[in-house]
């Protein structure tokens, strides 16, 4: 109990309120599913008047599954990233991503229905707490090769394959019918949400670089798992992973070695200017 309790009081506060919310509605669903689910839930055939269900459908968690490992990778990932992003930038992400999200979910089904005109695709009931749990592995896999990690984080320095494994994992299992499919389709749409998120907005809000670039290439994430947790770097004292040079660093070096030569061009050989001296 006094661990758990230790290990709570090392989590962020934002952090803690927001796994609070998914507890609470968790327990509200439970005890009303249908007026709770009716209520935030995003239902595309209904979302224009209720748009605010494109926010709320993804912190409505009602699987217990879903919401143990919600809260415990919320929790994990945000003694890292609150800390790389800023509070308000950390608050900003993950608004926007569950915003992304749930957008996402309704084009799709949107789209499916004008493709098969199965009603079903529009009154389902969109929920889950599974794309910002994806968002957060990929902003995971990009921050953490950037940073010095205190001795408890180290270990999500493994975290480069996950994001992969996860959103496959998902689409595997929805494939055979284990997992709905909204909820597969809120993997892919989160995974993907945060990836553009961190490529082309991330950089535009902040002069420093949050992620690696290295890390955010697409092909990054078709790595198989040992050559994703090999590139964070060799390993190094202590166990700790050494950050590889991203692309920016390598053109600049490139840039002043060229720098360099040209000015060695320009001036005069040694031998000139002793002869010069001498006469």
């Amino acid at each position: 109990m006094e661990r758990a309790l230790g290990s709570l009081r090392g989590t962020t506060l934002l952090s803690r309120a927001l796994a609070g919310w998914l507890v609470l509605v968790f327990v509200v669903a439970a005890a009303a599913p249908q007026r709770t689910v009716g209520a935030l839930a995003l239902t595309p055939g209904s979302a224009l008047p209720y748009f605010y269900t494109l926010m709320t459908a993804g912190v409505l968690e009602d699987s217990l599954l879903g919401l143990v490992a919600g809260v415990a990778v919320l929790l994990s990932a945000s003694r890292v990233l609150e800390p790389a992003f800023g509070t308000v930038g950390y608050l900003r992400f993950l608004s926007a991503i569950n915003l992304g999200n749930g957008v996402v979910l309704f084009l799709a089904h949107t789209a499916a229905y004008a493709a098969t005109a199965n009603p079903e695709h529009l009154y389902v009931q969109l929920r889950g707490f599974s794309g910002t749990v994806a968002a957060l592995l990929v902003a995971l896999k990009a921050v953490v090769p950037r940073l010095p990690l205190p001795n408890e984080a180290r270990p999500l320095v493994t975290v480069a394959a996950l994001p992969a494994l996860t959103v496959a994992m998902a689409v595997t299992l929805a494939a055979m019918g284990i997992m709905p499919r909204h909820r597969a389709l809120g993997w892919v749409a989160g995974a993907a949400n945060a990836w553009l998120w961190l490529r082309f907005v991330q950089p535009q809000l902040s002069s420093t670089p949050l992620g690696d670039e290295d890390q955010l290439t697409l092909a990054s994430f078709l790595q198989p798992p040992a050559a994703s947790a090999g590139s964070t770097g060799a390993p190094g004292a202590g166990g700790t992973a050494a950050p590889q040079l991203s692309r920016t660093a390598i053109d600049a070096s490139r840039k002043r070695e060229r720098g360099l030569r040209a000015l060695e061009e320009r001036l005069p050989p040694p031998q000139a200017l002793g002869g010069g001296a001498a006469q």
